[in-house]
């Protein structure tokens, strides 16, 4: 229920929510400033669903999406009125949550309550995971995602359970510190308590939760809560304790690890850089009004330029970002004025020196539930933990506990309670559909029902009604019409029905269009079409290559086109890269066609400069085997640069043209390692032949000897005794290579390159 990303955890909060109004509606009126923030974030909301052309020019990308492929959008200012209307009932419903807990009044005793619950709560969830984490028991934590090594806690973010834990640990230190002026022991509890979400944040591996836990303490400790005493003393003593924790950590990895490497690029802030700055170009396409609730998702795919193809982005990293790009400035303002006049009400008070004294324990209460909701409201300018519903209904209680009483005194008069039941009984209403669509029978839409619509399609797929399927998707298309993937499962369908391929495809174009950089659609409807009809691959796999030059997927698609002649011929016509050329020459016979292709790729890249060396050697070589031989060695005598890698293939051309001495220089040039020389003088040169005639078995002997004769000019002595080494148990390696220069000496280039070729073959690789 926490990570309130399934439609139970939506349905039973706004349920609760629709109960409490019923048979308990505040007993206070709202505060006018926040009355008025809440009725304007509202109406502001509900701007996307008015005629688009009340606001001027639909912009670009729309426009395209309904004259060049066909996709029906409505006239609504938000393209997916159905997902907004959806979402503005959420949002709604999020504000009458926090009306109900803040209209109950709350006195010293009943928030004391309320942040002590928060806190143990904390503590528990913190310490399921941890349990979780070494395999005591298996919550299926974190939800909708596969747990890894670093997944911690309920949430599919790691990062939004460190920030609750963080939440906690300032929570924790509040009700210690609060516990012990009441002189209850339970301030033990609370203050070993911090340790369970402490030790979270630092498995967590979350740099957010550890900067979170320092800027909450650090607040905590100067906002006056803890003034003198021994509680004063016990604290800094605990604070300086993380501290030095938190230091082991920085410097021996973990979260401390990813904390160290924040820096001022590019990456900062976990490469979120780039995704804020393609998000406020999103947002200046409609600043005022915004591009109605639950579309981000959809519409940043058509507009982002990122450079990724195999992964889409699902938020803008920030929930203050979200909230403009989808609500505007008119929507946004109030927002933002409302968590301000909260924070300035709430800490630090502005009451006599009399009646703080009277009220200080209430107020330190205060003090740390607004600084829990600090916390939360930092944490969403680099992260989106507000966006959901299960910790933002948290985190508004805990705005509920920050503001002082003295702002709630005006009771509510019998035609507000009775206006907060109706409310209520519309909430319960609201909240009942939300529980038909756990019967698979969604009656409105919002992130849930739609998933919970794609379930249902995908298991009319799986046993094999596949026209109930396609209506199904018909349906659901007409909630979400940039659903890409609805089209994509649409035009799936249509084949499996043997309908015609032109009205599959058409379903396709729209699936890549509302996907312009993902590549792994086009693979999937490629393999489709492969199935279906081999010849509309082409299609899809063109688009790949639009969106990708990679040559690796290139020469997949070479393969997968081989059976299909047609096919292979039309994927061939795709090569538009000199690496994409060279994959066509390792997947192409020896005749014209091989010869055609080298061409194409000589023309395009005359000197192969635009080849990595890898596919260069790699087109040389077949060159060699299937090309025009001698034009190959006039490119590579143009080549100089060249010859460090290739030099092999030129000394095999010269040998081949009968020309050994060029061959043997390449080899002397690239191959061959001068070896050990002993330097003998003419008055010991009799002595070494005496010693290694004594001694014919000693392979240092013979190597000197022959040195000093070869030094001499004696070639033919040399050559025997080099005859007579190699004639040893396991020679020197080397000798190899001086036989073949003893014969490049003796101008026998033929057999000077032979016998190099031989030792090099025969060299270790």
């Amino acid at each position: 229920m926490l990570n309130a990303g399934s439609a139970i955890s939506l349905a039973l909060l706004t349920l609760f929510t629709g109960l409490g109004l019923v048979l308990a509606p505040p007993k206070c009126q709202l505060p006018s400033f926040l009355r008025w923030c809440f009725f304007l974030c509202i109406v502001t909301s509900a701007f996307s669903l008015l005629p688009a052309n009340w606001f001027g020019e639909l912009p670009k990308w729309r426009r395209s999406l309904v004259a060049d492929w066909g996709i029906p959008l409505p006239d609504s200012l938000s393209p997916q009125p159905a997902l907004s209307l959806g979402g503005l009932l959420t949002f709604a419903t999020a504000g009458w949550w926090f009306i109900l807990i803040l209209g109950s009044r709350m006195n010293e005793s009943s928030r004391r309550l309320t942040l002590r619950g928060i806190t143990l709560g904390i503590y528990l969830i913190a310490a399921l995971a941890l349990a979780q984490k070494f395999g005591w028991l298996n919550l299926h934590w974190p939800l909708g995602s596969t747990p890894n090594s670093t997944d911690l806690g309920p949430f599919s973010n790691r990062n939004h359970f460190s920030s609750l834990c963080a939440i906690g640990c300032v929570l924790g230190a509040g009700m210690a510190h609060d516990a012990f002026g009441q002189k209850s022991r339970t301030f033990l509890l609370y203050a070993a308590g911090i340790l369970i979400p402490f030790t979270g944040i630092v498995i967590n591996s979350s740099r957010a939760g550890l900067l979170l836990f320092f800027v909450g303490l650090t607040l905590w400790l100067t906002t006056g809560s803890v003034r003198r005493g021994f509680f004063r003393k016990l604290a800094v003593t605990a604070s300086l304790v993380f501290g030095a924790a938190s230091i082991l950590i920085v410097f021996g990895g973990g979260s401390g690890a990813r904390l160290a490497e924040v820096g001022f690029d590019q990456e900062t802030l976990g490469g979120r850089w780039p995704i804020f700055c393609q998000s406020f170009a999103l947002a200046s396409q409609a600043p005022l009004t915004g591009i109605g609730l639950g579309n981000f998702n959809s519409v940043f795919a058509l507009t982002h330029t990122l450079p990724i193809s195999t992964a889409r982005f699902v938020h803008p990293e920030s929930d203050w970002l979200w909230c403009w790009i989808e609500l505007g400035l008119v929507g946004l303002l109030p927002l933002a004025l409302a968590l301000l006049w909260l924070l300035f009400v709430s800490f630090p008070s502005s009451d006599s020196h009399k009646q703080r004294r009277h009220h200080v324990h209430d107020r330190r209460l205060r003090t740390v539930a607004c600084i829990g909701l600090l916390l939360a409201v930092l944490h969403g300018l680099v992260d989106v933990p507000l966006h959901r519903f299960g910790f933002s209904a948290i985190v508004l209680v805990l705005a509920a506990c920050a503001i002082p009483g003295r702002k709630l005194k005006t009771d509510s008069h019998l035609a507000s309670r009775l206006a907060y039941r109706a409310i209520g009984l519309c909430l319960l209403a609201l909240g009942s559909t939300q529980v038909m669509a756990l019967r698979d029978q969604p009656l409105f839409t919002n992130e849930s029902s739609t998933s919970i619509r794609k379930t249902q399609i995908q298991a009319l797929v799986s046993s094999g009604k596949h026209f109930e399927a396609l209506q199904a998707c018909n349906r659901a298309l007409h909630f979400t019409p940039l659903d890409w993937s609805l089209y994509f499962q649409r035009g799936f369908l249509k084949l499996q029905l043997r309908k015609p391929s032109a009205d599959a495809l058409d379903d396709f174009n729209r699936a890549r269009a509302l996907e312009p950089k993902n590549i792994n659609l086009c693979q999937e409807e490629a393999a489709f079409w492969l199935k279906f009809e081999p010849s509309m691959a082409i299609v899809p796999w063109r688009s790949l290559l639009e969106r990708t030059n990679n040559a690796a997927f290139f020469g997949s698609m070479l393969h997968l086109a081989r059976p299909h002649p047609t096919l292979a011929i039309n994927v061939q016509k795709l090569a538009t890269t000199p690496a994409m050329l060279a994959t066509i020459l390792s997947t192409t016979q020896p005749g014209p066609d091989w010869a055609i292709a080298l061409k194409a790729l000589l023309d395009l890249d005359p000197n192969l400069s635009k080849i990595d060396l890898e596919q260069r050697k790699q087109v040389l070589s077949l060159w060699q085997g299937r090309g025009d031989r001698d034009q190959l060695v006039t490119l590579l005598e143009s080549h100089p640069e060249w010859h460090t890698d290739s030099w092999p293939l030129l000394a095999e051309e010269y040998a081949r043209k009968t020309e050994f001495e060029k061959a043997w220089h390449l080899q002397r040039k690239f191959a061959y390692a001068s070896s050990p020389q002993e330097v003998s003088s003419d008055a010991l040169f009799e002595n070494l032949e005496r010693n290694f005639a004594l001694k014919p078995t000693d392979a240092r002997l013979g190597v000197d000897l022959y040195f000093a004769q070869k030094k001499r000019g004696l070639l033919d002595a040399a050559s025997r005794t080099l005859d007579r080494l190699q004639a040893l148990p396991d020679p020197p390696s080397f000798l190899n290579l001086e036989k073949a220069a003893l014969f490049a000496e003796r101008k026998d280039f033929r057999r000077a390159y032979e016998t190099m070729k031989g030792a090099l073959a025969a060299k270790p690789k």
